[in-house]
C-alpha cells in the first residue's frame, strides 16, 4: 500500500514540475519557425518588396490577441533608401516583428511581405533579413540561389536578371 501511495505522489510531482516548465517556456522568449524560400519562390509571390532601409524608430506594442501574455511585437518605421523590387514606392513603411527584431539607426536589406490585416509588412522568410555594411556599402543576401555580397548596382542587376528569367519561364 505504501508503494502505491509513494508512486502516486512521485507521479504527481513529476507531472507538476513538467507542467510548470512548459508554462514558463510559453511566456518566455519568442521563437519562430519561418519558411525559407529560394530567389525564384521569393519573386514568384512569396515577397512583395525588396528594399534597402534605414530604421528610424521602434515601438514595442502588446499582442492584443493574448491579453495575459506579456510578450510584445515591435513596430518599426523604416525609411526606404532603395527599391530593388516591388510595387510599393512609399518613402516610409511599417515593419512588424516578434523575433529577430531590427535595431534602430541601422541599415538593412529586407525581403518583405505585406499583411493587409495589420497594414504593414513582415519579413518574408527566416533568412532574408540582413544588415547592410558601410564603407563600401555592401548588401549581404542570404536567399537561396542568390546568396552573396553585392554592391547596390550589382544586386539590382542580379534581381532584374532573376525577374527577367522568371518571366521568360512563364511564356
Amino acid at each position: 500500500m505504501n508503494k502505491i501511495i509513494f508512486s502516486i505522489i512521485m507521479l504527481l510531482l513529476v507531472v507538476g514540475c513538467s507542467t510548470k516548465e512548459i508554462y514558463s517556456h510559453e511566456i518566455g522568449e519568442q521563437h519562430a519557425d519561418w519558411p525559407i524560400y529560394n530567389i525564384h519562390e521569393m519573386l514568384s509571390g512569396e515577397t512583395d518588396l525588396i528594399v534597402s532601409v534605414y530604421v528610424e524608430s521602434l515601438k514595442e506594442v502588446p499582442d492584443t490577441r493574448y491579453p495575459d501574455d506579456p510578450t510584445t511585437h515591435q513596430k518599426a518605421i523604416l525609411s526606404v533608401d532603395h527599391f530593388f523590387y516591388g510595387e510599393d514606392k512609399s518613402e516610409h513603411i511599417m515593419l512588424y516583428q516578434s523575433v529577430d527584431k531590427v535595431k534602430a539607426n541601422t541599415n538593412y536589406l529586407l525581403f518583405l511581405s505585406y499583411v493587409p490585416s495589420i497594414g504593414g509588412y513582415v519579413v518574408s522568410d527566416g533568412t532574408s533579413q540582413s544588415m547592410v555594411s558601410t564603407n563600401p556599402e555592401t548588401f549581404h543576401v542570404n536567399v537561396q540561389g542568390k546568396s552573396g555580397s553585392y554592391s547596390k548596382e550589382e544586386l539590382q542587376i542580379v534581381l532584374d536578371e532573376a525577374v527577367k528569367k522568371l518571366k521568360q519561364s512563364f511564356f
